[in-house]
């Protein structure tokens, strides 16, 4: 299991949630609307499950070791 990060769609900054799960659980997730909290905007944001990500999948397609 691995924590879910986002990406505030108003700053384009990468915000790690307190969901921790699974890449299936997330795919079987899909559109679901997931309330999460910003620490850049007031009020937070409502994103897609389908547009969470796992810090280790960006790390992994940009070549970082």
């Amino acid at each position: 299991m691995s924590i879910l990060s986002y990406r505030c769609p108003n700053t384009s900054k990468e915000i790690e949630t307190s969901i921790d799960t699974d890449p299936a659980a997330l795919v079987r997730m899909g559109k679901l609307k997931v309330g999460v909290v910003c620490p850049y905007c007031p009020g937070g944001h409502v994103v897609t499950a389908d547009s969470m990500f796992f810090r280790f999948e960006l790390e992994s397609s940009s070549g970082a070791r």
